[in-house]
C-alpha cells in the first residue's frame, strides 16, 4: 500500500489511479476520458472517517493509492454518502487482485468506519432524520456529517447532518454560519 498523504494529487498519482483501473468509472463502469476535466478521484472509504476518527495510520489508509478510484464527476455528484461494507468491495466493478486489496485496506480500519457510521447514526437521529439546514427527510447513506463550527473541534456536539445539497453549499463558510445561525437561535 502506498500511503502519502497529499492535501492536492499531483498529476503523476492521478494518472496511477486512471492506470488502475484502465480509465473505467467504479460507479458507472464506462469508460472515463483521459482529459481529467471529466473525471474526479474518488476516495473509496471517505475522508470524513478519519476526520471524524482522527488516527494517521487510518488517513494513511484512505489517502493510499490503494483506496484512490476515477469516476465521472456526474458520477461523483450522484452517488450518496454510503459508507463501504464487505459486500460492496465485493461487487466492486474492479479485477480480484484489487478487490483484494480494497478488503484488506477496509478490514484494517473497520473498527473506525464503524465508529463514524455510530457517530452519524446518533447525529442524524437526534436530528429525527431530517437534513440540519432545510428539514427534508434523509436517511443514513445519504446524509453528510459535518461541523456546525470550523473552530471546533469534530465531535458530537458540533456535528450535524446535511443532504448532499446542502452539504455542498455548506462548504461555503459564510452560507454554513448562516445556517446554523438561523437554525440555533
Amino acid at each position: 500500500m502506498v500511503s502519502i498523504y497529499q492535501k492536492k494529487l499531483t498529476p503523476e498519482r492521478k494518472l496511477l489511479v486512471y492506470q488502475k483501473t484502465n480509465g473505467i468509472c467504479i460507479i458507472c463502469q464506462k469508460q472515463v476520458s483521459k482529459n481529467h476535466k471529466t473525471w474526479s478521484v474518488e476516495h473509496y472509504i471517505p475522508r470524513a472517517v478519519y476526520k471524524w476518527v482522527p488516527k494517521k495510520e487510518v488517513r494513511d489508509i484512505v489517502e493510499s493509492l490503494d483506496n484512490l478510484f476515477i469516476v465521472h464527476k456526474q458520477c461523483n455528484h450522484n452517488k450518496d454518502a454510503e459508507l463501504p461494507t464487505k459486500k460492496s468491495i465485493l461487487d466492486l466493478p474492479i479485477n480480484q487482485a484489487l478487490k483484494k486489496d480494497v478488503l484488506a485496506m477496509y478490514q484494517n480500519i473497520e473498527p473506525e468506519i464503524t465508529l463514524y457510521r455510530r457517530i452519524k447514526q446518533r447525529v442524524l437521529s437526534s436530528q429525527q432524520y431530517q437534513c440540519f439546514f432545510c428539514q427534508r427527510k434523509i436517511h443514513l447513506p445519504n446524509c453528510t456529517l459535518r461541523r456546525k463550527d470550523n473552530q471546533q473541534g469534530r465531535v458530537v456536539d458540533n456535528a450535524m447532518c446535511l443532504c448532499f445539497r446542502c452539504s455542498v453549499r455548506a462548504g461555503r463558510e459564510a452560507y454554513k454560519r448562516k445556517m446554523v445561525d438561523k437554525r440555533t437561535s
